[in-house]
């Protein structure tokens, strides 16, 4: 489908997008126009005008064009869910952003501004969302499903509540039966965010990202964004509880040359928050160049005065790629195999005279 410069305004179904695909079908949607002035947009602000509803086993590809000024936003079917996913609406289809742009996107009383996945795939590989607000996720929210960033830009986008730029609530895993344990197997697909900028982005927690499910950040730049509380950078709040014996893949990973700095919560440096008893990252393929702020909920200094480590990983990886946002050292423990942080300790002789 070519736009040509031209626009597909708003339908008049409530709870269906201006482009609904179903039953199987694929569509791909790109601007032929030079200027790519091409857009699917709700001209009228009528508040309820969602771009793009993509259903059960079909799919959605945008190469060229804007999905613009559309909404999810009705009271009257907000107990059916459709107040979520104002730009893109994905409820187990498959959406592919090869280009183009979504902006301007908003779900008022619901997640996922941008785009909202359930039981679908998103998968980015160029293109641009911006200026998009929701309660969670403004950009992006993945309630279940499969979320992979290859490239592209999130930014300035808003949530009232946590994940201004990517929220990331659940993801796909698959199950085999073990006879020998006498349990099931399960293989988890990590959310993969690989070469994108997620930039001035802004919510409660999380301002560029809340992390709520095993997650790889690779070569990612995620700077610029603030939240109200706590993890204005990325934060990971999955517990290290939920990693079973029987979970394969059920592990956070940053790889590449990662830039997590530049992110504050008011004056304060919030980078990579790390709840407490949170799922610690594997670091070993950070490489050379990366910049990586981390903030923990656990503080070395006690109130007590005492000193204890901290620890923010769960392998071995160079420390100088790693900083504290409070200042402290971050140190590798051989026999762990972990880094951690701690706070510095002084001797202190005093002559009395």
């Amino acid at each position: 489908l070519c736009l040509n410069g031209k626009g597909i305004y708003t339908s008049t179904s409530y709870n269906d997008g201006i482009i609904t695909i179903s039953n199987k079908n694929n569509i791909a949607v790109t601007d032929c126009a030079e200027n790519e002035t091409g857009n699917i947009t709700d001209p009228y602000s009528s508040n309820f005008g969602r771009g793009v509803w993509v259903a059960s086993d079909a799919s959605f590809t945008l190469w060229r064009g804007k999905i613009r000024n559309v909404w999810a936003n009705t009271s009257s079917y907000a107990s059916s869910g459709y107040y979520n996913g104002g730009g893109v609406y994905v409820t187990g289809g498959k959406f592919t952003m090869n280009g183009g742009s979504i902006s301007r996107a908003t779900s008022y009383k619901g997640n996922g501004g941008g785009v909202y996945v359930t039981g679908g795939e998103f998968i980015m590989n160029d293109g641009t969302i911006f200026g998009c607000k929701a309660v969670n996720g403004g950009a992006v929210y993945v309630g279940s499903g499969k979320i992979t960033l290859n490239g592209g830009t999130i930014t300035n986008n808003t949530a009232t509540g946590n994940g201004g730029g990517v929220y990331i609530n659940s993801i796909t895993s698959s199950s085999v039966w073990d006879s020998s344990s006498r349990s099931y197997i399960y293989t988890y697909a990590p959310a993969a965010i690989n070469n994108v900028a997620i930039t001035r982005n802004s919510a409660v927690i999380g301002g560029g990202m809340y992390v709520n499910a095993p997650t790889t950040l690779n070569g990612t730049v995620i700077t610029g964004n603030t939240a109200t509380e706590r993890g204005a950078g990325a934060a990971f709040m999955v517990p290290s509880s939920y990693k079973r014996s029987n979970y394969i893949n059920y592990d956070h990973t940053l790889a590449g040359s990662l830039n997590i700095s530049g992110n504050k919560v008011g004056e304060d440096a919030s980078n990579l928050y790390l709840k407490s008893g949170a799922l610690l990252p594997l670091v070993s393929g950070v490489s050379e160049g990366a910049t990586v702020g981390v903030l923990t909920e656990d503080d070395p200094l006690k109130d007590n005065g005492g000193i204890e480590p901290v620890y923010i990983s769960n392998d071995l990886g160079a420390t100088d790629r790693f900083t504290s946002d409070k200042g402290y050292e971050v140190k590798a423990d051989e026999k762990k195999n972990q880094l951690y942080i701690i706070a510095e300790s002084y001797t202190v002789d005093i002559t009395l005279g």
